[in-house]
Parts: C-alpha cells; sequence; structure tokens
C-alpha cells in the first residue's frame, strides 16, 4: 500500500464500502458521484472551511469525481457538464451561468483544481477514485474503462508506424535471444569437433 493510500485508508474504505452498494452493472457514472456521501471524510471538510468561491464546494468536487473516474481532460469534463442535466445532477444551478452555459468554464474548472483544492484533497480524490474504479471492474461496470473507445490512428505516417513495428521486431528477437534460445537443447556434444566444409 502506498503512503498516499495509507494516509486515506479509512475515508477511502468508506467510499469503497459505499461504491459496491451503488454500484451495478449498469450504473451510470452520475448517479456513482452523486451517491457518495463525504460527510465523515476529514479531507473532504477541511477542503470545505477553506472554500470561498462562488460554485458549491460538494459540486466542484463531485465534477472532479467525475473527471478521475472517466478519465477527462477539464475540457472533456466541461463538455461533458455542457448539457444543463448533467450539471444539475451535480447540484450546479444553470441559471447561474451566462447564456446557454450549465455549468462553470473550462478556465474556471482549472482553477479551482489547480488554485482551490488543497494538495491534500486532490491526492486523496485521485487515490480514491482508483480504488472505486477497481470496485466498478469487479461489479461488472465498465466505469472510466477508457480503453474501450478505439483510438483513431489514421493520422500515423506510414514512416513511423514502419518504426514502431521495427522497434516491436527489435524487442521480441532480443526476448526470444534471451528466453527461447537458451532453452532449446540440440543434442550436440560440448565439445564437438566442428568442420568447414560442412
Amino acid at each position: 500500500m502506498s503512503q498516499t493510500t495509507s494516509q486515506f485508508e479509512s475515508a477511502i474504505s468508506r467510499l469503497e464500502q459505499q461504491a459496491e452498494e451503488l454500484i451495478h452493472k449498469d450504473t451510470d457514472l452520475l448517479t456513482v458521484v452523486r451517491g457518495f456521501d463525504f460527510s465523515e471524510t476529514t479531507v473532504y471538510e477541511v477542503g470545505k472551511t477553506e472554500w470561498n468561491a462562488h460554485y458549491s464546494y460538494e459540486s466542484m468536487v463531485q465534477a472532479f469525481y467525475c473527471k478521475e473516474l472517466a478519465g477527462f481532460t477539464t475540457t472533456e469534463l466541461h463538455d461533458y457538464l455542457a448539457t444543463a442535466e448533467r450539471a444539475s445532477t451535480l447540484g450546479f444551478d444553470p441559471d447561474h451561468f451566462a447564456g446557454d452555459k450549465a455549468a462553470p468554464a473550462r478556465t474556471t474548472l482549472g482553477r479551482a483544481w489547480r488554485d482551490r483544492f488543497p494538495n491534500r484533497l486532490q491526492a486523496f480524490i485521485r487515490t480514491s477514485a482508483e480504488c472505486i474504479l477497481a470496485v466498478a471492474h469487479e461489479m461488472g461496470n465498465p466505469l472510466g474503462l477508457r480503453a474501450l473507445t478505439p483510438e483513431d490512428k489514421s493520422d500515423l505516417s506510414n514512416r513511423s508506424e514502419q518504426r514502431y513495428v521495427t522497434g516491436k521486431a527489435k524487442d521480441v528477437t532480443e526476448a526470444l535471444c534471451q528466453i527461447v534460445f537458451p532453452a532449446i537443447d540440440l543434442d550436440r556434444p560440448d565439445d564437438g569437433t566442428r568442420y568447414d566444409s560442412t
């Protein structure tokens, strides 16, 4: 167990228990995040007392859990929360935002994470999100499985592709030389005579 994990062990185990109760095979991201109770989490409460921003602290924490659990970038999180229904599910009031916006701006989200969330809270969110993902995957829920979406590799040039293949071929050849070849026994004597004519 890492030092960061052991630091938050009791709070993380509480969240894991909540996750086991909340997460089923088809539970979506917002249902999971909205279901967490942070009231007994010290690092959450300390951050809450220091919070003096315009937006709800709980909503921002839940938004960043969405970010960590889904593997979003800040821009992707902003796009995800752009739907009024999603934003209001997390507690954001779409009436507080200018124009057709439903959630804080991308820069506001970035500043909140970098400047307003204490380092301990950031570490707690990251660490607990990984543990929650493990619970979700044990339950058969694909929450956070970013590998399921295929990457678009059409922009790779032939040269880059060839370099990648050549590098992998070298790795495989080296592995064969170290693992397979020493294990092959050709039944030749160690002190056999070798003739140049054969």
